[in-house]
């Protein structure tokens, strides 16, 4: 099953968290490429408060996490980072490809994923912390190639770092 940007945008609204679509699918992958897979301290890391914490339903945490494993360990390669549409402004989608990796850099810290970082993993780190500060103010629809191959670069390494967070044993 894949997430769809507007109903996950829907759901997390519904669900009382002040965070969009983009960024929280960030924070799931960067969770789980970080190795970890505990849906309670995920939402202890997200949730502001004890009484949010408690309020806030972990079955939909739990399914919103294992849809996006799903997705990273898909035989196929089939994983993508969750943006908006192909039809939306390029503007809009490259400000939610920023969010989205900063999200995933945020999470894959508080889980742990910078511990053991060899040099492949650095150079990842760095490339996504460079576009989670891109700026869109002088976004064209020219920039769509340049757009496309980013998020290319951005569904592979997250694949590779979710694929490094396991040894031979199968854990981290």
């Amino acid at each position: 099953m894949r997430f769809d940007f507007p109903i996950l945008a829907r759901d997390l609204e519904r669900e009382g968290l002040s965070m969009d679509a983009a960024a929280f699918h960030g924070t799931l992958c960067g969770w789980l490429c970080a190795g970890r897979s505990d849906v309670a301290g995920l939402r202890r890391e997200l949730l502001p408060s004890e009484a949010s914490f408690e309020r806030l339903s972990s079955e939909w945490f739990e399914r919103s996490l294992s849809m996006a494993a799903e997705d990273l360990d898909d035989g196929m390669l089939g994983f993508h980072p969750l943006l908006p549409a192909d039809e939306r402004p390029l503007a809009e989608r490259v400000r939610a490809l920023a969010a989205w990796c900063d999200a995933f850099l945020g999470a894959y810290g508080l889980g742990g994923g910078g511990e053991n970082g060899d040099a492949e993993k650095i150079a990842i780190l760095a490339d996504l912390a460079a576009i989670a500060r891109a700026d869109d103010a002088n976004v064209d629809d020219s920039d769509e190639e340049s757009f496309m191959e980013i998020v290319e670069y951005v569904r592979v390494a997250a694949v590779y770092l979710r694929m490094s967070a396991f040894d031979g044993a199968g854990r981290r």
